[in-house]
């Protein structure tokens, strides 16, 4: 997340991401449903509607012990 923040310091960027935590620092998030905005806001104003989309997300994304895709390894492939 670093090297996001350093290449688009000073820069007009948009970041496309499933893990909301790339997101945290953004000026305006918009998030998409079925192809179409949704919400948008930052990020803080997001989860201040705890019925939100992105709210519901977030929860989801940061439950312990539930990782996201490719956080955990499956024990059946792990080596």
């Amino acid at each position: 997340m670093m090297a996001l923040r350093r290449a688009s310091l000073g820069r007009t960027s948009i970041c496309i991401a499933h893990r909301l935590s790339t997101v945290v620092d953004a000026d305006e998030i918009l998030v998409l449903s079925d192809g179409n905005v949704c919400e948008r806001g930052t990020h803080q104003s997001l989860l201040a509607r705890p019925s939100s989309y992105y709210s519901m997300l977030w929860n989801q994304q940061h439950q312990p012990g539930m990782g996201l895709a490719g956080d955990t390894k499956d024990s059946k492939f792990a080596a």
